[in-house]
């Protein structure tokens, strides 16, 4: 049998056929296929979205979404941002192989969070009372964090490099902290989250940051926000104290948080996990 794994992302799509090796890894056959939205003739070149805060109020799409929303397929899909943890999991080269708790931060347009607690991908939907997905979390001046920290608001010049380093390293820390002693609130948030949960207690083995905002940090530019974002991370640690500033330590802070190369990820892991229900 094979599959078809389709990466719905915010600027392109792209898909390809996915394969199993054995019970536990999976990989592309053939090439990757990708197309624009921009390049649909129903494309709307100067659409702009309706505020997040109306978003999330729900309100009813008007006719120039509805139409946008059909240059983009719009459909019930996976989440991407799963099918990259679910990617990293199935892959051959998945940095969340032989790792029992890890989290995942992935960037393109938008930030992709995952998470791999126990042993197990977890669904952000199942764990929204307690933890928040990047696009949710607020910086002092209104803006999300996900605005700032994926390649799109990196890509800005209106946002300092030292800025995006100092919320990074924050982001990093929110993870951390609040699977292992519940939320504090590092960021703004407009909802209430529980700082109880079952893995409390818990302290992640790995950062994973994948996509293309792996590669950026993977480049010169980029490697001194990384290095400053992790600087700020471990200080953090040690201000918190106990067993979070023995578990990440300068020594072994580049172990700890780590680049991932596979951005097929979402495509793997959508197959990936396409297959595996399949047998139930």
């Amino acid at each position: 049998m094979r599959v078809i794994g389709i990466d719905g992302g915010a600027s392109k799509a792209a898909g390809a056929v996915v394969t199993r090796i054995d019970n536990k890894t999976f990989k592309i056959h053939g090439d990757i296929i990708e197309e624009s939205y921009s390049d649909q003739k129903n494309f709307i070149h100067d659409f702009k979205p309706l505020n997040l805060q109306i978003q999330k109020n729900k309100s009813p799409l008007s006719s120039i979404e509805v139409k946008q929303g059909k240059a983009y397929r719009i459909i019930n899909l996976q989440s991407d941002a799963e099918m990259c943890a679910w990617g990293e999991e199935f892959s051959k080269n998945g940095s969340f192989r032989k790792i029992n708790n890890a989290c995942y931060i992935g960037g393109g347009t938008g930030i992709a969070d995952g998470l791999k607690l126990h042993n197990q991908i977890c669904a952000f939907e199942k764990e929204s009372s307690w933890i928040a997905r990047c696009w949710e979390l607020k910086l002092k001046n209104g803006n999300t964090l996900e605005s700032l920290i994926s390649m799109r608001g990196i890509n800005e010049q209106k946002n300092s490099r030292d800025e995006i380093a100092v919320n990074l390293g924050l982001f990093f820390f929110e993870r951390v902290q609040t699977i292992y002693s519940g939320w504090s609130n590092i960021f703004n948030i407009d909802r209430s989250l529980s700082n109880t949960h079952s893995y409390l207690g818990l302290v992640i083995d790995k950062i994973v940051i994948g996509q293309r905002l792996a590669e950026y940090l993977d480049s010169a530019p980029g490697k001194k926000i990384l290095n400053k974002a992790k600087d700020v991370f471990l200080g953090r640690c040690n201000i918190e104290g106990g067993y979070l500033s023995l578990h990440f330590t300068p020594e072994n802070i580049d172990d700890k948080i780590i680049l991932s190369k596979l951005r097929e990820s979402p495509i793997i892991g959508l197959g990936a996990k396409a297959w595996l229900q399949n047998e139930k």
